[in-house]
């Protein structure tokens, strides 16, 4: 997923501009075998690459951080950076997003998000924006958000025709042909938030069509991941707003256990 370290990437020392490799879990860095005397031509090797791999800029910075101050601080969890966030623009646009499994798209009216994450722009869109065709049962993926700055978030990239539509695709990363079931279930989306993680899923036949669970990885083990209290409904964009909900309240809780988390350890020291 996005939001985990990558094995490697591609970066620069600051100062000399050298290109070198990052590698999870080490400090210090490699020398690259594509690197030149050109600082700037270096720095374009190495965006265009770790962009190539489908990297995040918050992904590359935890790397840079983990390399320099070790793996085991804040600054090398990718995460820090999409709750650092800060939203640039919102705007509301028509347009279409392309299929990631046929050669298709799909009419789409939305507000458009750009968040700068770790120095750089990234374009987001809410999961109630995406259509069925995108985020259903048919769909033939599994999406998974992103929680940036609190909400949970579908990463895309979009270009603008000149009649000022737009078109967009899916980010590399955040979304899999693997398709999970649960209790009869199609899982459509998946969203991380600390420990937990939250699913939307859709079963055609079931009574209530909708469902969202959450989870506790850490707790599955060796078996079978283990979803439990299910919010059951018929209608999809109340099922996508629970997702949503659920999501934000689990952020917000996390957020308040580390506010309270320092002024236990002063009242000890007292």
């Amino acid at each position: 997923m996005r939001t985990d370290l990558p094995e490697t990437c591609l970066s620069t020392v600051p100062g000399t501009g050298e290109l070198i490799v990052l590698k999870r879990g080490e400090t210090g860095y490699y020398r690259s075998e594509w690197n030149t005397d050109d600082a700037e031509r270096n720095k374009q090797i190495a965006d265009d690459h770790n962009r190539a791999r489908g990297l995040t800029p918050a992904q590359v910075e935890a790397m840079r951080v983990g390399s320099m101050f070790g793996f085991a601080v804040p600054g090398a969890n990718p995460q820090m950076y999409l709750d650092a966030a800060k939203q640039e623009e919102k705007f509301h646009v028509e347009g279409h997003i392309k299929d990631t499994v046929i050669s298709l798209y799909h009419p789409i009216t939305c507000d458009l998000l750009n968040y700068k994450v770790a120095g750089k722009v990234v374009t987001y869109l809410e999961p109630i924006a995406l259509p069925d065709s995108m985020m259903g049962a048919q769909s033939g993926i599994t999406l998974f958000a992103e929680m940036v700055g609190g909400e949970p978030l579908i990463p895309v990239l979009a270009t603008q025709s000149p009649e000022q539509k737009y078109t967009f695709g899916l980010a590399d990363g955040c979304f899999s042909n693997f398709r999970e079931v649960n209790q009869g279930y199609l899982i459509l989306a998946k969203v991380r938030v600390g420990a937990k993680e939250f699913v939307l899923a859709e079963s055609p036949t079931a009574p209530s069509r909708f469902a969202t669970w959450a989870r506790t990885p850490a707790n599955d083990g060796d078996g079978e991941p283990n979803y439990y209290h299910g919010n059951y409904c018929s209608d999809r964009t109340a099922a996508i707003l629970d997702f949503c909900e659920r999501a934000r309240n689990q952020y917000e809780y996390e957020i308040s256990v580390r506010r309270v988390a320092p002024h236990r350890e002063n009242n000890k020291e007292r």
